[in-house]
């Protein structure tokens, strides 16, 4: 079981990595502040990954391992407000059938 779980973990991260891989090699610096001139037209969304290659490429604040940490962090997090989501959905439907 342990073998198993080692082995989708590391699926999990070379996915993560070849996502961040390819990510950085289309990235297009851009700046964030609070004045009139960031036009939202062209960029609709500041997707979190953009945020962390930018802090990456600018100030240096974080390294790929970090950037990496993050991405797992999100997308477990993700996963589990997802699982989370589908349980109240079943039991509520659960008891809904119960009472009819």
């Amino acid at each position: 079981m342990v073998y198993l779980e080692k082995k989708l973990i590391k699926i999990l991260h070379n996915f993560t990595n070849k996502i961040i891989k390819i990510k950085s090699r289309n990235f297009e610096n851009f700046d964030v502040s609070c004045n009139e001139e960031f036009n939202y037209s062209k960029r609709k969304k500041l997707v979190m990954l953009d945020l962390l290659l930018k802090e990456k490429i600018s100030d240096g604040l974080i390294d790929d391992r970090g950037i990496q940490d993050e991405v797992n962090t999100f997308m477990f997090a993700v996963k589990i407000l997802n699982l989370y989501v589908i349980n109240i959905v079943c039991s509520c439907s659960t008891i809904a059938c119960i009472m009819l």
